[in-house]
């Protein structure tokens, strides 16, 4: 087996924006040379990224059926990023949905 790449993207695909996250994200961990999460609008998103493979190692050394992403992550060590505001908003809901201009199948029957 070869060895795992030294960082892993984590994005969710329910963030519309989340490319203007990107270029604070590799800037920061460039910068850092350590795992950085996406801080916007005073909330921190594990969803939004870049992780050291080695930081993920603890992971993988526990019980992770049912976890949520905070508490999978836990013992990951990270440095908050700054992002463009609103960059990880996410879409939960189709009234979120709305706000993008996206609207629910058969809503104007």
């Amino acid at each position: 087996m070869t060895d795992p790449a030294p960082w892993v993207l984590v994005l969710a695909c329910d963030m519309p924006r989340i490319s203007d996250a990107l270029p604070a994200l590799m800037l920061g961990a460039a910068e850092t040379g350590a795992s950085v999460l996406a801080h916007d609008g005073g909330r921190d998103q594990p969803l939004a990224a870049l992780y050291r493979w080695a930081d993920l190692a603890t992971v993988e050394k526990q019980e992770v059926r049912n976890l949520s992403m905070r508490a999978l992550l836990a013992r990951v060590t990270w440095s908050p990023v700054e992002v463009p505001a609103g960059s990880t908003t996410d879409i939960d809901t189709w009234s979120d949905a709305r706000q993008f201009g996206v609207e629910e199948p058969g809503a104007g029957r």
